[in-house]
């Protein structure tokens, strides 16, 4: 299977950055990673089911999509249900995607807790000054600046050498063109994962 992560913290600018490249070559699809969980887990009645069957009661779904703000036992074993459930969904997407013949681009703040995350073909993270990202987030999204920050402590990205690419959004002064042939190149050296771009 061909796909590529692009991960980062609200407001450094995944989804636009998706967007653009599929934009300037459709050999690349955007996959949100939200609009998924919107779809596959939120708005399926299945999933309460599949919850249920794994833990033998019923576990509201708030509590499912928050489990991974607490660090206790139990909400560490609802976490890695939710997760591994939504990696099933991902990897059927995934396939279906590469059988028309395109490479997805998986977008969330959260890539590297999908266990997907260890055999994609390229990782992309985004960068930005923590007031940068936090005021884009309380503009976009009209969040208190304690809710806006809040989701920041659920996750903690890998060293940068452990991706292809990282690329500073701070003035959103990069070169599409040059990041889509930059993954091009990885894609078809088959770069690992120290070998890394910064932007």
């Amino acid at each position: 299977m061909m796909y590529i992560c692009v991960s980062g913290y609200g407001g450094t600018g995944k989804s636009e950055l998706c967007k653009n490249i599929n934009a300037l070559d459709p050999t690349f699809v955007h996959v949100s990673v939200d609009d998924v969980i919107e779809k596959y887990i939120i708005k399926n009645p299945y999933f309460l089911k599949y919850i249920f069957h794994i833990f033998k009661k019923n576990i509201p779904l708030k509590t499912v999509l928050n489990a991974c703000f607490f660090n206790d036992e139990e909400n560490k074993k609802i976490h890695k249900a939710f997760i591994n459930y939504l990696d099933k969904c991902l990897l059927n997407i995934i396939n279906n995607l590469n059988q028309a013949e395109v490479i997805p681009l998986i977008d969330w703040f959260a890539c590297e807790k999908l266990n997907l995350f260890n055999t994609a073909n390229y990782k992309i993270l985004m960068t930005a000054d923590k007031s940068k990202r936090i005021n884009r987030v309380i503009n976009r999204e009209h969040k208190k600046y304690e809710d806006a920050l809040k989701v920041e402590t659920t996750v903690e990205y890998k060293p940068y050498n452990e991706y292809n690419i990282v690329i500073n959004t701070n003035n959103f002064d990069f070169d599409i063109k040059n990041i889509i042939e930059e993954i091009k190149r990885g894609i078809s050296y088959g770069f690992s994962n120290n070998h890394c771009t910064s932007i």
